[in-house]
């Protein structure tokens, strides 16, 4: 939570999909590790279980971009009958491009 909202302080939120896509799976990457630290009542670098956190962080991070491939709009071409104008561009993001344009342009 704490790099989104230094992302968001930064105004880095206009990136187009693969950047975005690439800070999401840095952001997934850092959090799931720092969940596993976090999650032992006492931190020692030498004894913790680096080769675990390390699995949960990666499984995390590939979900993740699967995720977002699957989330991924695809733009609807300018000359579709019917097609909202919102519909018309892809979104930078894996939110609706609706909801991004809502969350970064106020």
């Amino acid at each position: 939570m704490l790099l989104t909202v230094l992302q968001y302080l930064a105004r880095m939120t206009d990136l187009s999909f693969w950047p975005d896509m690439l800070v999401r799976l840095a952001k997934t990457f850092i959090a799931s590790l720092a969940a596993s630290i976090a999650a032992g009542s006492v931190f020692n670098v030498t004894t913790f279980e680096w080769e675990a956190a390390l699995n949960v962080a990666v499984l995390a991070t590939i979900t993740a971009l699967g995720k977002g491939l699957l989330a991924r709009e695809r733009p609807t071409p300018a000359g579709t009958p019917g097609a909202p104008a919102a519909e018309k561009q892809a979104s930078p993001s894996t939110l609706p491009l609706d909801t991004y344009i809502e969350a970064t342009h106020r």
